[in-house]
């Protein structure tokens, strides 16, 4: 089995990409299309997820130098020296393409066959979502919830609260039940309210003045952000688990195994048995080696069917992941 390899493309994010890449990314395509698509302040748009996937695939099987220079040629990185550019990227996250015998066991290929699939497709398939997967839960950015959000409910709530407590340092700290002071505070965020929209939907050049007069500074630019780059967050394994088998899940939701011609070996044509067997090819576990193996790539191990990714996915699917930003595919 041979992989296809991805032809490389002029580095510019405006221009489409030649017909070879599309047709090699087209599960890439389909499946961020659905987890990540790209968002211009109005409107949901296709996902730029592939172009970045694809600039990092060619990257992946460059050395620091070659990169530099293909930047060069493309006219970037013209006022930067190579010295420079080696210190801001020699810490940098590279695409783990590491996998890639895992990828042609004779076992899995048998399973691709079974269901029509195209192994190079696949594989960038695989690639990406593994690479998007860590990319929102390894090192990932913290988002909290967004504070107008808060703001929001706060106001909601208010109208049918019966006691407000505030704590300090997880004590009571202050606590009422008057109504009075409910409804004075329930007024006063109504009027906040109607004071920032106004301000903001004006759209004039003193809006972050008239913020500051109310003490709002800064609040143009922070009050609809969580985001937190000094917060690194680090998720459980098993919600990338889950993230990795909901997104290969939703591509094969509409496809159909059945047993390959010429083929003598047992194939798995179970939909989580298969996606089971990509989790542990991208190693997106944290047993030993040989414990994975029997956990997530045997399926019938010992004649027994494996029930862990069918478990894992009924156990999160209601779950809401952890608020994080990716890093790599922020866009």
């Amino acid at each position: 089995m041979e992989i296809k390899e991805l032809p490389d493309y002029k580095l510019n994010w405006n221009i489409a990409f030649s017909d070879n890449n599309l047709d090699l990314l087209e599960y890439v395509v389909k499946v961020a299309n659905k987890f990540h698509s790209s968002f211009d302040g109005e409107d949901f748009g296709p996902s730029e997820d592939p172009m970045v996937f694809n600039n990092r695939y060619i990257e992946s099987k460059l050395d620091l130098k070659e990169k530099y220079e293909r930047l060069r040629s493309f006219g970037y990185l013209q006022d930067y020296s190579f010295e420079s550019y080696y210190k801001g990227q020699e810490k940098s996250i590279i695409l783990d393409t590491s996998f890639i015998e895992k990828f042609l066991d004779l076992q899995l290929q048998n399973t691709i066959s079974a269901y029509g699939l195209d192994a190079s497709k696949l594989w960038y398939l695989i690639l990406y979502v593994n690479d998007f997967v860590k990319d929102l839960g390894i090192n990932a950015w913290g988002a909290g919830k967004f504070l107008l959000d808060d703001l929001n409910e706060l106001n909601e709530k208010l109208t049918t609260t019966t006691e407000i407590i505030l704590k300090k340092d997880g004590r009571k700290h202050f606590s009422s039940e008057r109504k009075q002071t409910i409804k004075i505070l329930s007024i006063a965020m109504k009027h906040f309210i109607n004071d920032y929209n106004c301000i903001i939907e004006s759209n004039s050049e003193d809006s972050e003045e008239k913020l500051k007069q109310l003490g709002l500074s800064g609040v143009i630019v922070n009050i609809g952000s969580p985001l937190s780059f000094r917060s690194v967050v680090n998720v459980d394994i098993s919600y990338l688990q889950y993230k990795f088998a909901e997104m290969l899940l939703y591509f094969l939701k509409d496809k159909k195994g059945v047993n390959p011609p010429n083929v003598k070996e047992k194939v798995y044509k179970e939909k989580h048995f298969f996606v089971s067997m990509l989790l542990y090819v991208v190693g997106l576990y944290d047993e030993d080696e040989e414990t994975a193996k029997k956990k997530w790539y045997e399926p019938y191990y010992n004649d027994k069917d494996n029930r862990n990714l069918s478990n894992l996915v009924r156990n999160y699917k209601n779950r809401k992941f952890p608020n994080t930003i990716n890093k790599i595919y922020w866009k």
